[in-house]
């Protein structure tokens, strides 16, 4: 789970939280909660489909983080990178979207910390060595991108697997053209071209192309705009 300052309960339990569990494998935990009106009526219905009604239901992160940088509304979305070599080697990346990009270890130890920003949302395509992995300088990489909202701009970094560690690899700074919010990455099963997408909060999406700028740098020539 990632932890943010002020915002962890005592008991362990988290809404939306990333669990690290065992052998390095990763779970989605929640906090499912029904008022009262709704358990009344979750339970009205059941009854009538001769089932039984489910109140409440609390699940507690086995493994946290240590706390983000910024206190408040900070901590905010991680993403796994997965060492195919050996899986308890992998890292959580997550955002402090008060002004950073950080990378934890399985135990929830910080490894790095990038103060490069108010980074909101951040997504990763591992190396596995299935051939699907992004090409770099005539390698394949771990690829890393967030959304940086203070220079409203597409972070490109790549993951050193030895170490965990992130390092720019954009040969420019991605401008976007929409306000930098929501991202994800994707690859192109019958091209192999490599995209980035980029939301608002109005709903806006663009759509950027990643490719290798012949200097082991990406660049990202713009792809398309949909409102």
């Amino acid at each position: 789970m990632m932890r943010g300052r002020g915002q962890h309960r005592r008991d362990g339990s988290a809404v939306g939280a990333v669990a690290l569990v065992s052998a390095g494998a990763l779970a989605v935990s929640s906090l499912l909660s029904l008022q009262a009106g709704s358990v009344a009526s979750a339970a009205a219905a059941t009854a009538q489909a001769g089932t039984t009604a489910v109140g409440t239901a609390t699940l507690s992160a086995t493994v946290e983080t240590v706390p983000v940088p910024h206190a408040g509304d900070a901590a905010d979305d991680p993403a796994i990178w997965i060492n195919p070599a050996d899986p308890s080697h992998s890292a959580v990346i997550g955002t402090d979207k008060q002004g950073a990009l950080l990378v934890y270890d399985l135990a929830g130890q910080q490894v790095q910390s990038q103060a490069v920003g108010d980074i909101n949302n951040v997504d990763v395509r591992s190396d596995l060595g299935d051939g699907r992995a992004f090409p770099l300088g005539g390698r394949a990489i771990s690829l890393v991108t967030a959304t940086n909202r203070t220079s409203n701009s597409i972070l490109v970094d790549e993951l050193d697997p030895a170490t965990r560690e992130l390092h720019d690899v954009a040969a420019r700074v991605i401008t976007v053209g929409v306000e930098a919010y929501g991202t994800c990455m994707y690859r192109s099963p019958q091209t192999g071209s490599f995209y980035v997408f980029i939301t608002s909060k109005a709903g806006q999406l663009e759509q950027w192309e990643l490719r290798d700028n012949g200097a082991a740098r990406w660049t990202a020539p713009w792809s398309g705009l949909s409102r």
